[in-house]
């Protein structure tokens, strides 16, 4: 599964080259868009899905029918050979295609795609004969790779070459190609932040230093980008700055649905930012007490990767935390889906099981996260868990926990 994950991300880095840099093009000194009537492809795209969800187009056959059009489409819209200069409303339908892309081609998946053919026991011959590997991955990478060192005045180019090797772990690579796409287009407020991104999981997850000064780059750029201040308000925090990150995420949570996980996670950290500002008192009043800080742990659960062929999607992740030295019973719990791991979490008051039992009652508590193949919270044979131990209640550094054992 972990080897089919890299080959999608790989797949959509490489078919988002070949659709991306068309849309950033337009003729200079032009106000209206050239090429094609986009509302046409965008019907006959739509058309290839309906039928495709609804049995009327095999797999094969519509993705021969979109790359057809997808082919037409790009050469229509480079069959000018006017100099162009990059266009807003081409941004615009490029950050739409870039966003939603994935998304679409993971839903598609999930809904007609066979998830349980990822696992070796349910894969035929002939099907394993047609799989991706990774090291096939790996040579599409270094020849994007190397047809941009002979074309370097790429940015897409090199942003796509930049995802690709995120996706595959090699963030210092990463950050290279980010950068090379930065400098030929320095203001362009996205490209500063997965550069920033990159930079900061290559040097051991923290965004001190350069990536704060790329990020400040990239809000300068564009002061509502969403993932330049989602990143700011992380880069503020993780040196104490609480009343920086507060700044950075209200701002973003004011611009993001608030029904959606993304805004309850930044609502959480917003909480602990706030209470962590506020708990420090005052030098002139030394004596006086600190204020309560609500106990909140986070961290990322992931799942090791010799136990990805036995999840499936849509199996339940429980997070929970309880008493090292006493009863059973969470203290506190979050749910996802096993489509969303490695997942981020949140563990304070708000996800208590009784007012009785709280966080707050212990210093020092178990995390663990168990993958339950029957939706039910309790352990049974054939769920998936790890754990960690002993984490301090209220602590700022985020942990880890790896589901890596198997419920005899």
């Amino acid at each position: 599964m972990i080897t089919f994950s890299i080959a999608a991300a790989a797949l959509i880095a490489v078919a988002l080259l070949f659709v991306v840099p068309p849309l950033l093009r337009r003729r200079a000194g032009r106000s209206d868009v050239t090429g094609p009537d986009l509302a046409i492809y965008r019907d006959q795209m739509a058309d290839l899905e309906r039928d495709l969800q609804s049995g009327a187009l095999a797999a094969d056959r519509y993705e021969q029918a979109r790359s057809e059009l997808e082919r037409r489409l790009a050469e229509e819209l480079e069959s000018d050979s006017t100099p162009f200069a990059v266009a807003g409303e081409g941004k615009v339908i490029a950050g739409i295609v870039i966003a939603g892309l994935p998304m679409l081609a993971i839903a598609i998946y999930l809904v007609i795609g066979s998830p349980r053919a990822l696992d070796p026991v349910e894969t035929t011959p002939e099907e394993a004969a047609h799989s991706v590997t990774a090291e096939q991955i790996e040579q599409m990478v270094a020849k994007l790779a190397q047809r941009l060192e002979t074309s370097p005045d790429d940015p897409a180019g090199w942003s796509m070459l930049g995802r690709s090797y995120s996706a595959l772990g090699r963030f210092k690579e990463a950050a290279e190609a980010f950068g090379r796409a930065v400098k030929l287009m320095p203001a362009e407020a996205q490209l500063l932040a997965d550069y920033a991104d990159a930079l900061g999981m290559a040097q051991g997850r923290s965004l001190k230093g350069e990536p704060s000064r790329i990020i400040a780059r990239a809000l300068a750029a564009d002061p509502d980008h969403f993932k330049s201040l989602a990143l700011a308000g992380t880069a503020a925090f993780e040196i104490g700055d609480y009343a920086a990150a507060i700044r950075h995420w209200e701002r973003l949570a004011q611009k993001i649905p608030s029904d959606s996980e993304f805004a309850q996670s930044i609502a959480a950290s917003l909480a602990e930012a706030r209470q962590l500002a506020g708990g420090a008192a005052p030098v002139a009043k030394a004596q006086a007490p600190k204020a309560a800080v609500e106990p909140v742990i986070r961290g990322t659960v992931r799942l090791s990767p010799q136990l990805a062929a036995k999840v499936s999607p849509d199996d339940t992740v429980f997070v929970f935390a309880r008493a090292i030295n006493g009863p059973r019973i969470p203290l506190a719990v979050r749910r996802f889906r096993a489509a969303q791991l490695p997942v981020t979490f949140v563990l304070d008051k708000s996800a208590a099981m009784s007012p009785e039992m709280t966080l707050a009652q212990h210093a020092e508590v178990t995390v663990g996260a168990r993958i339950s193949k029957s939706g039910s919270p309790g352990s049974q044979s054939g769920d998936l868990e790890g754990f960690r131990q002993p984490v301090k209640v209220g602590g700022s550094a985020s942990i880890e926990i790896v589901i890596d054992t198997l419920v005899p």
